[in-house]
């Protein structure tokens, strides 16, 4: 379906939206355009992963912290979108009971976010909130080392703003007819503190080290577009160390695109190199 031409009437400052207390435009504006950063830049935003309309509410299975999670049926084959920081290790559990001994994980995104109170947030144009910046042709050690950069540009304007950052969320969009309308991007004012701003790896790093079985890698691939050659090589690099009993997990931001993506090249490994593959491959594949 298509959306309206136009968003609705926007929300009033000081109005409640979840938890949060939703600023003015005055107020956001004013941080914007104070920021400075190498990531968190001149009139860019941190918006939170998630929105009210990312969840795909017709999956089999739902877990009670991480959204969009499925399994390729017949293999240990798995998709979620960016889990919060607490849903790493219930994914990894998950994967355990299908009957895996162990979880390599592999983190499709290529846009630099953030865990903030334990939930993740990504930079984005706030001329442009619903579209994550491309930076297409990034290597794993650049965005991760712009994740550790814009962690200390997010504390160094917590410093700046009394103990508090500017972040941004979605509201839920409304229905006419059957068409879901435009969502409307706010900000508001988080508290936070060294201690609940971490990296992408930093995050998973606390997950290895409470699970020994998981293992983590980030490929970075645009978002909307297939991968790149050298993508592919680096994800045939990091299947090829797997065998039948390692869950294989994938996400990107809301474990649609991407992570479709790499479930498909997985799903193709598995059958073609190690010759594992479940009884409906030959008759839908072929």
């Amino acid at each position: 379906g298509s959306c309206p031409s136009s968003p609705p009437e926007p929300i009033q400052p000081g109005t409640i939206q979840g938890l949060e207390t939703v600023c003015s435009n005055a107020e956001i504006r004013g941080v914007l355009g104070g920021r400075s950063g190498s990531i968190l830049r001149l009139d860019h935003i941190l918006k939170n992963d998630h929105f009210p309309s990312g969840e795909n509410f017709t999956l089999e299975e739902r877990l009670p912290r991480t959204i969009n999670f499925r399994q390729v049926q017949g293999l240990p084959i798995f998709g979620t979108a960016q889990p919060p920081a607490d849903g790493v290790l219930e994914v990894v559990q998950r994967v355990k009971e299908s009957g895996c001994s162990s979880t390599t994980w592999l983190n499709m995104r290529e846009e630099p976010m953030v865990y903030i109170n334990g939930r993740s947030y990504c930079v984005k144009k706030s001329n442009d909130p619903f579209r994550n910046v491309e930076r297409t042709g990034i290597s794993t050690e650049q965005v991760e080392a712009e994740e550790m950069l814009l962690k200390t540009e997010i504390l160094a304007e917590a410093d700046r703003n009394g103990g508090r950052v500017l972040l941004h969320g979605e509201t839920c969009p409304e229905v006419q007819g059957e068409v879901a309308a435009w969502g409307e991007s706010y900000g508001y004012w988080e508290p936070v503190s060294p201690e609940v701003v971490r990296t992408v790896r930093e995050v998973y790093e606390e997950a290895m080290r409470a699970d020994a079985s998981l293992t983590y890698h980030r490929i970075p691939v645009t978002d909307e577009c297939a991968p790149e050659e050298k993508d592919i090589d680096r994800l045939l690099e990091v299947l090829g160390a797997t065998d039948a009993t390692t869950g294989l997990v994938f996400n990107c931001q809301l474990g649609r695109g991407r992570t479709t993506t790499g479930m498909v090249i997985a799903c193709i490994f598995r059958k073609w190199v190690c010759g594992h593959a479940p009884a409906w491959w030959d008759t839908a594949v072929g």
